[in-house]
């Protein structure tokens, strides 16, 4: 028997998976007549960030609905993007935000793009 790990109750939040609070925000406001709280990652203490290995945005984003929901033991919404060109295969594709390196800035990854 599978281990119950999300709380199914009415009043339990929906935690999206990102520290982004305008996403939150956004959300929010659409599910304000629904009475669903929305909460984010940084609601929560010492959350251990989930690896992105998936090849896909798909791949990545089921990764961290599901690790971040077991985690905290609420459901999670999650996404993963980033740009996919044509002209280069796909790429960057699942590695847009570390396109020119860990630690780049976007200034970085747009340079790195139209080179």
């Amino acid at each position: 028997m599978a281990e119950q790990i999300v709380s199914t109750s009415a009043s339990a939040p929906l935690v999206l998976g990102t520290f982004n609070l305008k996403k939150r925000d956004e959300l929010a406001v659409l599910l304000a007549p629904t009475g669903i709280t929305v909460r984010t990652l940084a609601d929560f203490d010492r959350v251990e960030l989930v690896d992105e290995t998936g090849d896909t945005f798909t791949a990545n984003a089921e990764l961290k609905a599901s690790g971040y929901a077991r985690a905290l033991g609420h459901w999670v919404l999650a996404d993963d993007s980033g740009l996919a060109v044509d002209a280069l295969a796909g790429a960057p594709g699942v590695i847009s935000a570390h396109f020119a390196g860990l630690g780049a800035t976007d200034h970085d990854n747009n340079q790195l793009l139209l080179e």
